[in-house]
């Protein structure tokens, strides 16, 4: 099977929303979870690929949502036409690579966002930890 290459560009990166909640006393040495949904959208008319990652962080133990960050991340993927096809239901089928890469380039890249935002308050130490892509499942909008 041959490889399938892409040439991508950011079109834009934008913060939509953050959260925080006041410290609840958490301990030196907390540990968190981190809550991350990844959702895919493709605007065919402006030939542009878009994904929303959503993260929450919750100390390990508790559902209290301590911060979150919803973040959009547009890409620019040259001949567009021909890397997105649709089927018969009229769905926009993403090829597979394409999709993975861009779900780990959009944790990423919020990976530091979020670190950003955090720095210098009481969440400095909750950094999101490195994820593999293939077993992360995205959510179709």
């Amino acid at each position: 099977m041959d490889q399938q290459t892409f040439n991508i560009k950011f079109q834009r990166i934008e913060l939509l929303e953050k959260t925080m909640a006041l410290n609840p006393g958490l301990k030196d040495g907390q540990q968190f979870n981190f809550n991350i949904t990844a959702a895919p959208n493709i605007d065919l008319e402006k030939k542009l690929y878009v994904t929303f990652i959503k993260v929450n962080i919750m100390p390990i133990g508790s559902d209290l949502i301590m911060a979150s960050v919803h973040v959009a991340l547009g890409f620019e993927i040259e001949k567009f036409d021909e890397v997105f096809n649709t089927n018969e239901d009229g769905k926009t089928l993403i090829p597979i690579d394409l999709d993975k890469m861009l779900r780990s380039i959009s944790i990423s890249t919020t990976r530091g966002i979020l670190a950003s935002e955090l720095r210098g308050t009481y969440l400095n130490e909750a950094i999101l930890p490195i994820i593999d892509p293939n077993a992360f499942t995205s959510i179709s909008q």
